[in-house]
């Protein structure tokens, strides 16, 4: 598997707004294919694991 593309923190000025403020997030349905591939966040959190995997073995 090739190591995934450099990323960079993104601008944290940005907050997910919560929908509903009393009702915890549920992702035990969450499928993959609804994942957005193009997030900042989650390419910044894949590169982040690969560089820990490479770091510790």
């Amino acid at each position: 598997m090739p190591p995934p593309a450099p990323a960079w923190r993104p601008d944290p000025g940005w907050r997910r707004l919560p929908l509903f403020e009393q009702i915890p997030c549920d992702y035990g349905r969450f499928a993959l294919a609804d994942a957005d591939l193009a997030n900042p966040w989650l390419a910044w959190a894949k590169y982040l694991a690969y560089q820990l995997a490479e770091a510790r073995g």
